[in-house]
C-alpha cells in the first residue's frame, strides 16, 4: 500500500491514530489517486521502483574479477595437477625416493579378493614417482631454508655459515640419556670381544667417530641446545678403562687438531669427517694398534657432493671444494678390481706385515685409502652383526671396531656374533623362581638364547648366562652378551643378554643362569627352540 504525507506530517506535527476505514478513505481523497481510478486497482497496479543499475564500469570491473578469480582457480587446479599428468611426458625420467620402491597396487589380492589398501599404495607409489619430484622438493627446500631459515626434512639440520648436520644426531646433541648399565654392557661386550680376539692371536681397537655436531656445535641453530653433560662416548671412556679394552680417543685427537687449525675436518654438506679429518683418525687408530704408518696418498683440491646436501636438494647441489686423497695412492690396491668403497665388503693390498679386519660404517669410507697401506691385507666388513668368526677366518693380526658415535649404542642392541665362551665345570646348585625370560631361535649355524633378566634378584656385576642340556644329557654355562632391548611392554630394557651357542636346535635346551653370593643358580625354567 502507497503511504501519503501530509504537509503537517510532513513538519512533524502530531497526527491522531486513524482506523483502517479512515485511511482508505483519507487514501480515496487523496489529489495523487487519478479520478474515476477505483483505489484497488490504484493499488494493484503500482509496483516498486526497480533497483538503480550500477554504472557501466562497475559492470565491466565485476566481469573482469570474476574472470581473474577463474583464471586463478584454473592455474591453481593445472600447477597442483601437473605432477601428475607430467608423467605422460617425462615417465622414465622420474626418479624415486630412496629406501624401498612402491609398486603400483593391483586391485584384486593374488588369494581373488578386492585390495582394500588400493589407495594408500596407489598414493605411495606417486609419492616417489611424481613428475618433476627432484626439482619440486629442491624447489620447496631453497624456499624454506630462505624465509625461514629451516630444512624441509628431518633428516637435515640447516646450520649457520652454510654448515649441515644430520638429525639423527640430535638426540646425542641434546643429550640423549644412556644410562650407566647400558654404557656398562657395552664395555662388558668389548671386554668379551677381546677376550675371544687374543685367543685367536688379534688385537683389537675400538674407534667410536664424533658426530659432526659433536665436534662442531658453534654451527649449529641457535634454538637448538646443547646437552651440558658430556657427550654419551665421553661417559663410556672410563668403563673401556675398568674392562681393559684398548680404544683410540679420536675425539680427543679432532679436538686437538681443530684448536690448531682453521680447516674444517668434516664436510659442510656432509654427515662425515672429511679426508683431512680421515687421515688424522687413521694415525690414531694404527699408533694404538701398534703398527708403523706407512702414509697415505696426498691431499689434492678436489670437489665432492655431501649426502645432506643430497637429501636437501635432490635435483642438485653446488659442490663442495675440498682436499681428497690423490687417486695415485702409494702402496695399496684393491683387490678384484672393487674400489667401491661404499659395499658391504672389500678388501685391500699394502705394504705392511700384518691383516687388518675392520668392522665399519659409513665413516671408514675415507679411511680405507689412509689404513690399507699400512697392512699387508686390509679386509672392510659393513654387515650387522658383526661375524667375528670372518677376523679368525682371515687371520686378522688387527681388528679395529669403528662405530658412529649416533650408533654407539648398537654396540649393547646388536652385539658381534661368535661362539659363546663357556665356563669350566661348574654346577648351578639352586634354582630361584624369578621374573627372568629366555628364547630360542636358529640363525644360520648358531642357536640363539636371549631374554631379559630379572633385575630385582640378579647382582648388577654377576655375569649373565646360559646353561645348555644337549641330547644326552651333558651340560654346560655359557657366558652371554649383555644386551639393551625391549620387554614384552615395548620398554628399554638394560638387562637383556644374548648368547650364541653351536648346538643343534633340536634335542637341546637351555635356561638362563648368573651367579648370586657365590652360588650359580637357575633364574628361569628351560626352553626348547620352536
Amino acid at each position: 500500500m502507497a503511504k501519503h504525507f501530509s504537509k503537517q506530517a510532513a513538519e512533524g506535527a502530531p497526527q491522531a491514530p486513524r482506523t483502517l476505514a479512515a485511511s482508505s478513505q483519507g487514501a480515496a481523497s487523496s489529489p495523487q489517486a487519478p479520478e474515476g481510478t477505483p483505489q484497488d486497482c490504484a493499488r494493484a497496479t503500482q509496483v516498486p521502483a526497480p533497483d538503480p543499475q550500477p554504472p557501466t564500469s562497475a559492470r565491466a570491473t565485476a566481469r573482469v574479477r570474476s574472470r581473474a578469480a577463474a583464471c586463478y582457480v584454473a592455474a591453481c587446479l593445472i600447477g597442483l595437477s601437473a605432477p601428475l599428468w607430467g608423467r605422460c611426458f617425462v615417465g622414465a625420467e622420474v626418479t624415486s625416493s630412496s629406501g624401498p620402491q612402491a609398486q603400483w597396487p593391483v586391485l584384486v589380492t593374488e588369494a581373488g579378493t578386492p585390495n582394500l589398501g588400493y589407495l594408500g599404495q596407489a598414493g605411495a607409489w606417486f609419492e616417489q614417482n611424481f613428475a618433476w619430484r627432484n626439482e619440486l622438493i629442491s624447489a620447496d627446500a631453497a624456499l624454506n631454508a630462505a624465509l625461514l631459515g629451516e630444512a624441509n626434512t628431518q633428516q637435515v639440520v640447516l646450520g649457520r655459515d652454510a654448515w649441515l648436520y644430520f638429525g639423527g644426531e640430535l638426540a646425542d646433541y641434546r643429550g640423549a640419556e644412556l644410562t650407566e648399565r647400558a654404557l656398562d654392557d657395552i664395555a662388558w661386550n668389548l671386554s668379551m670381544v677381546q677376550k675371544y680376539l687374543a685367543a685367536h692371536g688379534a688385537r683389537l681397537v675400538l674407534a667410536i667417530a664424533p658426530n659432526k655436531s659433536t665436534l662442531y656445535p658453534e654451527h649449529m641453530p641457535t634454538w637448538e641446545i646443547a646437552s651440558a653433560e658430556p657427550h654419551a662416548m665421553e661417559r663410556l671412556l672410563p668403563y673401556l678403562d675398568a674392562r681393559g679394552v684398548p680404544y683410540a680417543d679420536l675425539l680427543g685427537v679432532l679436538r686437538q687438531a681443530k684448536a690448531t687449525t682453521a680447516e674444517p675436518l668434516y664436510y659442510l654438506s656432509d654427515s662425515h669427517w672429511n679426508d683431512t679429518g680421515a687421515q688424522l683418525a687413521a694415525q690414531e687408530i694404527l699408533r694404538v694398534a701398534g703398527v708403523p704408518d706407512a702414509g697415505a696418498a696426498e691431499l689434492v683440491p678436489a670437489e665432492m657432493d655431501g649426502d645432506l646436501a643430497a637429501m636437501l636438494y635432490p635435483a642438485g647441489a653446488a659442490p663442495e671444494a675440498c682436499l681428497r686423497f690423490g687417486t695415485d695412492a702409494p702402496g695399496f690396491a684393491f683387490a678384484d678390481g672393487q674400489d667401491d668403497v661404499t659395499q658391504a665388503q672389500l678388501s685391500c693390498q699394502g705394504q705392511g706385515a700384518e691383516t687388518l679386519v675392520m668392522y665399519r660404517d659409513s665413516f671408514a669410507n675415507n679411511l680405507i685409502p689412509a689404513l690399507a697401506p699400512s697392512f699387508g691385507t686390509s679386509v672392510y666388513a659393513k654387515p650387522v652383526p658383526y661375524d667375528l668368526t670372518l677376523a679368525t677366518r682371515a687371520g686378522a693380526q688387527v681388528v679395529v671396531m669403528e662405530r658412529a658415535e649416533r650408533h654407539l649404542l648398537g654396540l649393547a642392541t646388536e652385539v658381534p656374533a661368535f661362539p659363546a665362551p663357556r665356563y669350566p665345570d661348574l654346577t648351578v646348585a639352586e634354582e630361584l623362581a624369578t621374573a627372568s625370560s629366555i628364547q630360542l631361535r636358529q640363525n644360520g649355524d648358531y642357536l640363539v638364547a636371549s631374554g631379559i633378566a630379572d633385575a630385582s634378584v640378579v647382582d648388577g656385576a654377576a655375569p649373565l648366562c646360559v646353561e645348555v642340556e644337549g641330547a644326552d644329557g651333558s651340560r654346560g654355562v655359557y657366558e652371554a652378551c649383555h644386551t639393551v632391548t625391549e620387554d614384552e611392554r615395548g620398554q628399554q630394557s638394560d638387562w637383556g643378554f644374548q648368547a650364541y651357542l653351536l648346538a643343534p636346535a633340536s634335542d637341546t635346551r637351555v635356561r638362563f643362569v648368573t651367579l648370586r653370593d657365590g652360588v650359580w643358580v637357575a633364574c628361569s625354567d628351560w626352553v626348547t627352540c620352536t
